[in-house]
């Protein structure tokens, strides 16, 4: 897991990027100028010492790892949930690609019927679901969390925070009907790129936003979850 350091991995059979929850099913994958990353078209497939997973794809224009991990959340989050699961993508461009974009959706025979609005906050952009039983959000950096990572050059080209700035509405993120997206659009060579996201499911309380607070994390957190666990 060359873009990951060292991680202790265990190669294994690839299985479904899946996070299953009260309310059904939520993949995460990516597209490479159209081209799908599965799990069926991965290169390696690994399993963490904290039970998560790890996979790699070797293209011929670029490379991508993606883990798989309870992130590590402070305890009163903890508490508010029943579960909290993310995936943490990285990927190094070869060659100049057209689109390159990371997804987290529902998968088909959700049981929700009810969608909240998109709810943003500092750093974060989210949406929960619920069918009035149960709930669960998805959430990812927003935004301003990407551009400053861009301004950083932590995992996201510099040339971001321009265009940032010269495009007055400019978003990487986008909203869908069954999930979130990051969309990085045209990348080039030798750049790097990095997105994740977290979904965390509990019993439905329309006071609470326990849910929402654990999906708003950093990615330091998913490693953390991936290297150590979460005890």
């Amino acid at each position: 897991m060359e873009l990951f350091g060292n991680l202790t991995v265990t190669e294994t059979f690839a299985r479904p990027l899946d996070i299953v929850t009260p309310l059904g099913t939520i993949a995460s994958g990516a597209t490479v100028d159209g081209f799908a990353l599965t799990s069926q078209n991965s290169t390696h497939f690994y399993t963490l010492e904290s039970g998560g997973l790890a996979v790699r794809w070797e293209l011929s224009n670029g490379v991508a790892e993606m883990i798989m991990a309870r992130p590590f959340l402070i305890p009163q989050y903890r508490q508010q949930i029943t579960n909290c699961w993310a995936v943490l993508w990285r990927f190094k461009v070869f060659s100049p690609i057209s689109q390159l974009v990371f997804k987290s959706a529902w998968l088909e025979q959700y049981k929700w019927h009810q969608g909240m609005a998109p709810n943003s906050g500092q750093w974060l952009d989210a949406q929960t679901w619920s069918d009035g039983e149960f709930e669960v959000s998805v959430g990812t950096e927003g935004d301003d969390a990407l551009f400053a990572r861009s301004e950083a050059n932590k995992w996201l080209p510099v040339r971001f925070t321009k265009e940032a700035k010269d495009q007055e509405f400019l978003s990487l993120v986008r909203y869908l009907d069954e999930g979130l997206a990051v969309d990085f659009g045209n990348v080039f060579p030798k750049e790097a790129f990095q997105a994740h996201f977290a979904v965390a499911w509990a019993p439905y309380d329309q006071d609470s936003i326990g849910t929402w607070l654990a999906v708003d994390l950093s990615a330091d957190r998913i490693i953390e979850g991936a290297v150590g666990g979460i005890e």
